[in-house]
């Protein structure tokens, strides 16, 4: 059935509110830059990048989803404290 709305805009808030923590040293910038360079993404990239988030909707995710996770093959991993009980599927 896909995300909901709440869900999506959650996650574009996030992906767009963190992106200014992938600048915060000189190594960070450089290796931005030298991406930006390798990938030819132009000088814009950053603000392309926050408008182009900001663009993606529901059906875009589910798109995205149906042709990138198969539900048939997958490995789930849960991490947690020793002793805590398994979740029940």
């Amino acid at each position: 059935t896909g995300i909901t709305d709440a869900e999506l805009r959650e996650a574009v808030d996030y992906l767009v509110n963190s992106y200014v923590f992938d600048f915060q040293t000189h190594e960070q910038l450089a290796s931005y830059l030298l991406a930006v360079e390798r990938y030819n993404l132009g000088y814009n990239y950053r603000r392309k990048f926050v408008q182009d988030v900001r663009k993606v909707t529901r059906a875009d995710v589910l798109r995205a989803a149906r042709q990138y996770l198969d539900p048939d093959h997958y490995t789930l991993i849960v991490v947690a404290p020793e002793g805590t009980p398994a979740p029940k599927e």
